[in-house]
């Protein structure tokens, strides 16, 4: 009974400690620029920098929040943002962002170089629009 105990806390305590250690996908964003797809113009508007901490910690929250797929979504209609991060190592990454994706509303997508991600959590939905308007 006292191995299985212990079996079970160390097993408790190994998930806890990689939950630490596994740092989140998004993290040290110094700035981030975006820009909005105008459908009626067929063309993208001018670049928005974001660089108040606040606004690129919220944004940050957000990214973290995205789901990894392992799909390829067949897109019918052009990227409504595409979002620049510019890291504090000087990488920068491209993110292309359709709201509303879907025939079937209710979540966002997001394409970069490291993979598809979904964000369907109404909340941080809301606070990405709110975020990028």
């Amino acid at each position: 009974m006292k191995k299985a105990l212990f079996v079970l806390f160390t097993i408790i305590v190994v998930i806890l400690a990689v939950g630490w250690l596994i740092p989140d996908k998004y993290s040290d964003i110094r700035k981030a620029e975006y820009t909005k797809y105008d459908h009626l113009k067929e063309e993208f508007g001018d670049k928005i920098l974001i660089k108040d901490k606040d606004k690129i910690n919220r944004l940050t929250k957000v990214l973290n929040k995205t789901k990894r797929e392992n799909a390829q979504y067949e897109k019918a209609f052009h990227e409504d943002i595409i979002l620049t991060l510019y890291y504090e190592n000087g990488e920068k990454e491209d993110i292309y962002i359709w709201i509303e994706f879907g025939q079937r509303p209710g979540f966002d997508l997001l394409e970069s170089e490291k993979g598809t991600l979904k964000l369907t959590k109404e909340k941080y939905r809301k606070e990405l629009v709110e975020i990028l308007k």
